[in-house]
């Protein structure tokens, strides 16, 4: 064990090591501090994003039953067929 020599002495060691302890202390409060601020955008960051995907879920939604109410005709289209009735012309030269 160390010997003090005086009780001023000892005095002082407790009031370094008390400085220390409070300094690592504030140095926890702040790591944890930024860990909150850390935990907090992230939760942000996942609640715009599962806000997106249910967007995105809906729009696949309307778009698979607009597909589901459009007709279908027993006959398969061969190519090029039906290119006069939309308007795009039967010639495929560039001029």
């Amino acid at each position: 064990m160390l010997e003090l020599r005086t009780p001023f002495e000892a005095v002082v060691g407790l009031k370094e090591d008390m400085g220390k302890l409070l300094a690592e202390q504030a140095r926890a409060a702040s790591l944890l501090g930024a860990v909150d601020k850390s935990t907090v955008m992230v939760g942000k960051e996942v609640n715009f994003v599962a806000r997106a995907v249910a967007k995105v879920e809906k729009a696949v939604g309307k778009l698979a039953g607009a597909v589901a109410a459009v007709p279908r005709t027993g006959e398969k289209r061969k190519r090029g067929q039906g290119d006069e009735e939309e308007g795009n012309g039967g010639s495929s030269a560039i001029g």
